[in-house]
């Protein structure tokens, strides 16, 4: 068989377009997986603790998105299903223990750290009964604060932490 060059050249474009499409497919496919993957959102009323935790997640690499409220808490999980939720127990309208049971019982087994300046066992030992995976307490290190944050991140999901669902 011979071929012309207008026929090789018509061949050799085809072959190229369905490798771009393809390719562009394939990085568009796990791009937007990544950049879906690497949203964390911060839940906290009081604006410096929501501004620091805010600058220790930026630092660390992710994407970040932040609610004031328990009510806006829940809508911006089921639309952007971040990866990972810190999580301020003490909100305005609808609290942190609540919101979790709304993400537990509805199947939503996103990560969630509560991290609340409510201290003691009774604190803790609820938040982590409704849901969540870790607790950290306010005033925190920051150190302490992204220790916890690459846990629940680099750790593979396990039936054990979702003791609930």
């Amino acid at each position: 068989m011979v071929f012309s060059g207008s026929n090789l050249q018509r061949n050799t474009n085809s072959i190229s377009s369905l490798f771009l499409k393809s390719f562009s497919n394939y990085w568009k496919k796990h791009l937007s997986l990544f950049s879906e993957n690497s949203v964390v959102l911060i839940v906290d009323n009081d604006a410096d603790n929501l501004l620091l935790a805010t600058q220790v997640v930026k630092l660390l690499g992710y994407c970040v998105i932040t609610a004031k409220d328990g009510k806006s808490a829940l809508r911006i999980i089921e639309k952007y299903q971040p990866m990972l939720v810190l999580l301020e127990i003490m909100l305005p309208e609808i609290d942190g223990i609540d919101v979790i049971r709304n993400l537990r019982e509805n199947k939503n087994f996103v990560p969630v750290i509560a991290v609340t300046s409510l201290s003691g066992d009774v604190f803790r030992d609820e938040a982590l009964m409704a849901g969540c995976n870790r607790y950290v307490e306010k005033p925190f290190l920051i150190d302490d604060l992204e220790t916890a944050i690459n846990q629940m991140i680099h750790v593979a999901p396990s039936i054990f932490n979702y003791a609930n669902g």
